[in-house]
């Protein structure tokens, strides 16, 4: 597994010393956090995949694949689930929309049945195809995060003159949860 978000991003963004190396073992792991967190808010996978094989339900005319960014597909249906000797079906008759991890049968659906369509794949991001905005986010929420880390509970405090409220430390920030938002899958 690679790393989306690199340490020295979010190192940057804490303004951490370069010789300040006792947290990158807590930093790393939070990081993978981060983005497991964002992954299942936006109900997709980010990290890059090769020849990923997943078994769909059929009888629909949109598949959803669990990861944005898809390339290269290859869709099998087999309503005897064998999916030995079967030719693919033909690329001309579905389109795929890459950056929403989606493809969709041009007309009709694909055969009905459940994990009756055996899906291979690419999809996913490396560190350097990782669009910019997503990157940005995760590295704040992380850096949030990190920040936060030792008033896990805090969410007010009231003085004489005022008061402070903040957001708890497991809640996305709202920017954050924009960006994610504008990626991630909206099931009706």
């Amino acid at each position: 597994m690679t790393a989306l978000i690199n340490l020295s991003d979010v190192r940057n963004e804490l303004d951490l010393d370069s010789t300040e190396t006792q947290f990158d073992t807590r930093l790393t792991d939070l990081i993978a956090d981060i983005v497991a967190e964002a992954e299942t808010e936006m109900e997709v996978r980010l990290e890059a995949v090769t020849d990923e094989i997943i078994y769909l339900d059929g009888g629909a005319s949109l598949l959803f694949i669990p990861h944005l960014n898809v390339t290269k597909v290859s869709i099998v249906e087999d309503v005897d689930r064998v999916f030995t000797s079967i030719d693919p079906v033909d690329p001309s008759y579905y389109t795929i929309n890459q950056k929403r991890g989606t493809i969709k049968k041009d007309q009709g659906k694909f055969v009905s049945g459940n994990q009756v369509l055996k899906v291979t794949y690419d999809g996913g991001y490396s560190s350097s195809s990782l669009p910019s905005d997503i990157k940005r986010a995760l590295i704040v929420q992380t850096a949030y995060r990190w920040r936060r880390r030792k008033d896990p509970g805090l969410t007010a405090v009231s003085f004489p003159d005022g008061s402070i409220n903040k957001y708890t430390q497991d809640e996305w920030l709202p920017s954050v949860k924009q960006v994610l938002g504008r990626y991630g899958r909206l099931f009706l």
